[in-house]
Order: structure tokens, then C-alpha cells, then sequence
């Protein structure tokens, strides 16, 4: 679960290019359908992009590295 301090809907995605939760929407999906190896980086693993993002608020339960 990621979450930023930004409101309801429609969080971020009204800034150019539909902001964070674009870019995180659009990295877990090329992780979880096109197997790109990079994106799950972002996600899993002790020190994961967005858990070291001061911006991001990240409760994960069982991703594999």
C-alpha cells in the first residue's frame, strides 16, 4: 500500500504527466505484467525506492525480491 499526505481523489494525478502516483502506478504495472526486473526495485526489498522517498508512506506484506 503507498500513500502520500496530497488528499483524495485525484491525489497527484492531475499534475503534468499524472505526478507520483502515475509514476508509481505505471512502475508497479511494467513489474507485475511486463516482468521488468528494475520497476520491482521501486516496490520490494529492504530499502525499496519509494520506502526511502520521505514522501511516501509504504505498508508492504510479502513481495519477493
Amino acid at each position: 500500500m503507498l500513500s502520500q499526505d496530497v488528499g483524495h481523489y485525484p491525489a497527484t494525478y492531475r499534475q503534468p504527466n499524472g505526478g507520483d502516483f502515475a509514476v508509481a502506478a505505471v512502475a508497479w504495472l511494467d513489474w507485475q505484467l511486463k516482468h521488468k526486473e528494475k520497476t520491482r526495485d521501486m516496490f520490494a526489498g529492504e530499502h525499496c525506492g519509494l520506502c526511502q522517498n520521505a514522501k511516501w508512506t509504504v505498508a508492504t506484506k510479502n513481495l519477493s525480491k
